[in-house]
């Protein structure tokens, strides 16, 4: 069994704001091209290849579709694990149903597993089978919402978020 985060993609590995006009109603093939352009949040890129040195899997679970969520991690260069994505499972976040696949198909250690997302529904699903969880305000869509979703911790910004994982998993 292996160590891993799970990431949520949209708003927390990168924003994607920008972008909400294609995403919203679908148009995944104009919002792949587009996101070509945006970058990763700052530190995120150091937090991914951390992770890759120190043997922590990487997977992303996200409520887009898998065209448009590999097209973004093969732009980037992250080192992944594997992805869970909308067509993936029938029941979205907050169903843990995503989390439970990913646990299973990648053969993650819960007690050593932790995830990341910037919605409630990620904080829900990770708390429903008891991953710990890391809120991300920074660019959330309803940070009161997502607070009130008890996450295990909070990270302000990248900066508090690297701290947070390094210290989940004891490794300076």
């Amino acid at each position: 069994m292996k160590p891993a985060v799970i990431f949520d993609l949209d708003q927390t590995l990168l924003d994607t704001s920008s972008i909400a006009h294609l995403r919203s109603p679908g148009n995944w093939g104009a919002a792949v091209k587009a996101a070509k352009n945006l970058t990763p949040f700052p530190g995120i890129n150091e937090i991914l290849e951390w992770l890759a040195k120190n043997n922590i899997e990487v997977v992303v679970i996200t409520t887009s579709p898998a065209m448009y969520c590999t097209a973004i991690i093969t732009h980037f260069q992250w080192k992944v694990a594997g992805q869970v994505c909308y067509h993936d499972v029938s029941r979205r976040k907050p169903d843990p149903e995503a989390f439970v696949k990913a646990v299973k198909d990648f053969g993650l250690d819960i007690s050593r597993t932790i995830s990341v997302g910037d919605r409630d529904i990620d904080i829900i699903a990770s708390n429903t089978i008891h991953i710990p969880s890391i809120a991300c305000p920074w660019a959330s869509p309803d940070i009161q919402t997502l607070l009130a979703a008890k996450p295990t911790f909070v990270a302000k910004d990248t900066t508090e978020l690297f701290g947070t994982i390094k210290g989940f998993f004891k490794i300076g």
